[in-house]
């Protein structure tokens, strides 16, 4: 069973997260879209806005995302600090599409 928690050192603070935002390099996919700032220390943050739906459809899209992260997360170097979004055209969550970008991002 995968571990769906990121550790509190993973975590990014609001400034960092605004910084990744303004000067972060965007990689936009089918549903999601990633913004990197590289060489500095590592962290994440995964920003569900209320327009994809109510608190539990927040969550759920939250541990989706969570989950394809951690399904790629040997993969990833920890000198990066990303912030990944749900685009916000998406009407459905689904796990399989979040890990086709999370992989595509992650790969290039």
């Amino acid at each position: 069973m995968l571990d769906l928690r990121i550790s509190h050192s993973f975590r990014l603070s609001n400034r960092q997260i605004s910084r990744a935002l303004q000067k972060g390099v965007v990689k936009k996919g089918n549903c999601l879209i990633m913004h990197e700032i590289s060489g500095l220390p590592g962290g994440g943050a995964i920003l569900v806005p209320n327009k994809i739906g109510g608190a539990v459809k927040r969550n759920f899209c939250k541990r989706s995302i969570r989950a394809a992260i951690n399904k790629f997360f040997p993969n990833m170097k920890m000198d990066k600090q990303i912030v990944v979004r749900p685009r916000n055209h998406i009407k459905e969550i689904d796990f399989h599409l979040f890990a086709r970008d999370i992989d595509s991002f992650f790969s290039k």
